[in-house]
């Protein structure tokens, strides 16, 4: 009975700590971004279009994602780092032009999905997200160092 439940619990660990390893046409991913702008669109919910661009300048932060070859991304503020997670793919596909467009998953949580495109700059749901009530979103873009 022991043997069976070790067993299992094994299964289950392995199982539960599942990511995808970046590689082939994911590599381009590994390594530093850095957050140079993100465009803010707003003011859906008042029947308004209002736009601004946000900056590390007029913000005062700075981001960051690094990603890992493991499978990992790591999430910047200010040089420190706040919070690290595994990426579980759900979908990735480059384009003729090769461009990649993704979607993926923090933790294998499908609550906490990020969709990103890109190859030079890249396009993530990070530092900003969409607004409660759908009133307004973010895109937020990145360069490699």
């Amino acid at each position: 009975m022991i043997r069976n439940g070790g067993i299992f619990f094994l299964m289950l660990t392995f199982l539960s700590c599942k990511k995808d390893r970046l590689s082939d046409e994911k590599a381009f991913l590994i390594g530093n971004w850095n957050w140079i702008y993100s465009d803010h669109d707003y003011g859906w919910c008042d029947n308004q279009q209002l736009e601004e661009t946000l900056t590390p300048l007029s913000e005062g932060k700075d981001y960051s994602v690094r990603f890992v070859e493991k499978g990992k991304i790591e999430f910047f503020e200010d040089g420190e780092i706040i919070e690290v997670c595994r990426i579980v793919f759900d979908f990735f596909e480059v384009n003729a032009q090769g461009e990649a467009f993704f979607i993926f998953y923090l933790n294998n949580d499908k609550a906490r999905g990020m969709v990103g495109a890109g190859n030079d700059t890249l396009n993530l749901k990070y530092p900003y997200v969409e607004e409660i009530l759908g009133c307004g979103d973010y895109d937020n873009y990145f360069t490699k160092e």
